[in-house]
């Protein structure tokens, strides 16, 4: 949108997906994803060789993830970082919704709750499912349990938007 220098008048760049119908502006909403995954995403990226190189199981319409936190990841001693744990929870809960629903999906909104430390060299377990679909919005819930006694350790919450 600019200002005409000769007329005065405002104008718009339709070049930018808008149109004008009946007098009102419409903006396009993608249908496919413009996100490009280039390999390098710290949590599942098969091309990052720092990243956790997270792999993904189903269980129905549960997805899975499997993984043992080096020393690198620890915040104290012997405890994973809190970072590391929500950026497991995000991954699991977005693949959850890339997968199911299409890959035009991100994360708007990702909130974490800490129940117990994380033990550093333990096989931890991330699971996730949607909580609830609709058009534009996917609301998925997810949990961090230690593998050996199943005790949960973090459990999180994500709002899923679609991309832009």
């Amino acid at each position: 949108m600019g200002r005409d220098q000769q007329t005065g008048r405002w104008e718009l760049d339709l070049s930018l997906g808008m149109k004008i119908e009946a007098g009102k502006i419409h903006l396009s909403v993608p249908t496919e994803s413009t996100l490009v995954d280039d390999g390098m995403c710290f949590g599942c990226g098969r091309n990052n060789p720092g990243g956790l190189n997270l792999n993904f199981l189903w269980d129905g319409d549960t997805c899975i993830t499997r993984f043992v936190a080096e020393t690198r990841l620890q915040g104290w001693a012997g405890r994973v970082h809190g970072g590391i744990l929500a950026l497991v929870l995000d991954e699991v809960m977005s693949r959850v919704a890339l997968e199911r629903h299409g890959r035009i999906w991100v994360t708007a909104d990702l909130s974490t709750r800490y129940l117990r430390p994380a033990p550093i060299g333990q096989m931890l377990v991330a699971t996730a499912r949607v909580e609830l679909l609709r058009r534009s919005l996917i609301v998925c819930t997810a949990d961090v349990a230690l593998e050996a006694s199943c005790e949960i350790l973090a459990v999180g919450r994500a709002k899923m938007m679609r991309a832009k």
